[in-house]
């Protein structure tokens, strides 16, 4: 699942400022729900151009068609009123998840997974990457499969404006040749054309660990990349902690930022401005007034690199932000998970957060939900009518879904 795993330590020298304001509420429109029996996940989402939605995630049921055995990799296509359109359920007779997905001019889908079993070929070793791209029926047209000997972990997938397709993720191992990690965990980042050729692939040696958790491109081409890191962008990070960087289409390095602490930290996701610059968003360890509690971030930054400011939604609450989004109108959406009443009582150990904020940072409107047991919003993006989409899942019956197992949701606020 998309949701953030790792706790956060800041110190900066900006003023964080909790953006909590007369912000309105916000109300569901409508849900759909992916109950198989087994286990299921919905992890992240795309949308065409006609306003259609494409949930990747997986199950280990039948619900999406045909259990190969454990988990499988989905995708359910729904129209842009939320019902239930198509779906396609693939993989191997081990493990598979899809990861994310991203869609093209043309509809097709691009779909980031990571699989343990024998997805195109032989595996690797452990757990590799694995990218399939779909029609808009669902009809597989290619997949591929890269691995090492060592494991891999898949991080976000993005269409550039020329058509090429950017997967971004970690690896312990040597997946194309590169010399052996430097130290434990390193990013890559793979370009690959439309009909499934590698252009150029990218083991990121950059003196201290970076594990990149998810990725965008502008309309430039330029790549961003968010994360966990240590040392790289800032020798005073002696644990892993939030980052955000931004490499040329020939992955030159132009510039990188990094929170600097001695606890761990993670930037959970980013989102590009149309006026220019990024949106990030994460999670954080604070100091209050009984010892340290963790937060949400979200920062903006400048095309230059430049921290143009930092807000959480309330430095008391023990939040997460894991998934972001931007309009047309430089709005940011951000969805996460708490563990306390944030915008009401918490009803259970983890529930679901959704805020949107003005491009200064201020709120507009916030939404919390859940169960009594764990929920989370793994992911966020836009309907055709500037809407909120946000998938998830529950193990305590949010949205009507059943209690004890896990389960899947997409909802639009």
């Amino acid at each position: 699942m998309r949701h953030i795993q790792c706790l956060a330590y800041a110190v900066v020298l900006l003023t964080v400022i909790g953006a909590r304001c007369a912000a309105g509420t916000a109300t569901v429109d409508w849900v759909s729900t992916f109950s198989s029996g087994g286990l299921d996940a919905f992890n992240d989402l795309a949308v065409d151009s006609d306003g259609n939605i494409y949930v990747v995630g997986a199950s280990e049921g039948s619900e999406a068609g045909q259990n190969l055995g454990g988990a499988d990799a989905i995708v359910v296509k729904y129209s842009p009123t939320g019902a239930r359109l198509a779906s396609v359920q693939f993989g191997t007779s081990a493990d598979d998840d899809a990861w994310d997905v991203a869609c093209d001019a043309d509809g097709y889908l691009y779909v980031l997974c990571h699989t343990d079993g024998d997805f195109d070929g032989p595996s690797a070793g452990e757990s590799d990457f694995a990218v399939a791209k779909f029609t808009p029926s669902l009809s597989m047209v290619w997949k591929r499969q890269f691995g090492s000997a060592e494991p891999e972990y898949s991080g976000g997938i993005a269409v550039a404006p020329n058509g090429h397709i950017w997967f971004c993720g970690v690896t312990d191992g040597r997946v194309f040749g590169e010399t052996p990690a430097e130290i434990y965990e390193e990013s890559i980042v793979v370009e690959m054309g439309p009909n499934g050729d590698v252009l150029q692939a990218v083991q990121l040696q950059m003196g201290g660990s970076m594990d990149a958790d998810e990725m965008a491109v502008d309309t430039a081409g330029n790549l961003y990349l968010t994360g966990e890191a240590t040392g790289v962008f800032n020798n005073l990070a002696l644990e892993g902690d939030a980052f955000i960087a931004k490499f040329s289409p020939s992955l030159n390095l132009l510039w990188g930022w990094q929170f600097a602490g001695p606890e761990a930290g993670r930037a959970g996701a980013t989102a590009v401005m149309p006026s220019g610059g990024v949106a990030v968003v994460g999670i954080k360890d604070i100091a209050w007034v009984y010892g340290r509690t963790e937060t949400d971030f979200i920062s903006r930054f400048g095309s230059d690199g430049s921290q143009l400011w930092m807000r959480t939604t309330s430095p008391l609450a023990r939040a997460g932000a894991s998934a972001t989004v931007v309009d047309h109108a430089n709005r940011i959406y951000i969805g996460g998970i708490v563990s306390s009443g944030l915008f009401g009582p918490n009803l259970g150990q983890y529930d679901i957060y959704a805020v949107s904020f003005d491009a200064a940072g201020e709120e507009l409107w916030h939404y919390q939900a859940g169960s009594v047991g764990d929920d989370y919003i793994c992911d966020v993006r836009l309907s055709a009518g500037g809407k909120l989409l946000a998938v998830g899942v529950s193990d305590g019956g949010l949205f009507g879904m059943p209690i004890g197992q896990q389960h899947a949701f997409l909802i639009q606020l």
